[in-house]
């Protein structure tokens, strides 16, 4: 899969992300996520809107052994998703626009394969990375050129897309290469650095 990273770092902020996030998913915008029992001041503040797919006893990456509730919610209201940003130390989730079926419960065991599964099943889905410093989009096929113009954090020049089978990094982006893109005529975004690795398929 296509992956596009996203430093904000130095722009981590509820519109930001929400923004983001609106670019990404304009239509329709499911979280799918491993939420801790022990959660559950918050499980209580989702219901009913997260659907419980099934509870996983997480006995290879968790001690003491953590029983999770794997399941999803539709995020109609963005505000949501950057409920989850907020703890996502704790809580795996991804952010997609397919549905996928219940029998996913069934090879979703873990941490590891909650992620594979939509990688190993081509689904695009967005995931926060490490302290919430950066976000992935994993896309199954490549950015038309008029989709990448809309696309105010990934708005670069084409000769700067890596189509060879390797890591390109581009950060520290001279200021004529950053991008501004206004949102519903009052927001406009940039960001600093940007990292964009480009795969031919699924690892």
């Amino acid at each position: 899969m296509i992956q596009y990273k996203f430093d904000i770092e130095k722009n981590r902020s509820k519109e930001i992300l929400e923004n983001i996030i609106n670019q990404l998913f304009p239509q329709k915008r499911i979280i799918y996520a491993m939420i801790p029992d022990y959660y559950d001041d918050f499980l209580l503040e989702l219901s009913p809107k997260f659907v419980t797919i099934k509870n996983i006893l997480d006995e290879k990456y968790s001690f003491p052994k953590t029983e999770y509730i794997l399941g999803y919610a539709e995020a109609e209201d963005l505000s949501l998703v950057y409920e989850f940003y907020e703890r996502a130390s704790v809580i795996p989730f991804v952010v997609a626009s397919q549905d996928i079926p219940f029998s996913a419960g069934r090879e979703i065991v873990d941490f590891e394969k909650f992620y594979d599964y939509f990688k190993t099943n081509l689904i695009s889905h967005l995931t926060i990375g490490y302290d919430q410093k950066f976000l992935t989009f994993y896309k199954n096929e490549p950015l038309q050129h008029k989709i990448l113009s809309s696309f105010k954090s990934t708005l670069i020049q084409d000769e700067l897309l890596p189509f060879k089978q390797n890591v390109e990094t581009i950060s520290g982006l001279d200021p004529k290469l950053r991008m501004t893109k206004t949102i519903k005529g009052s927001t406009a975004l940039r960001l600093e650095s940007l990292v964009l690795i480009r795969r031919t398929k699924a690892v």
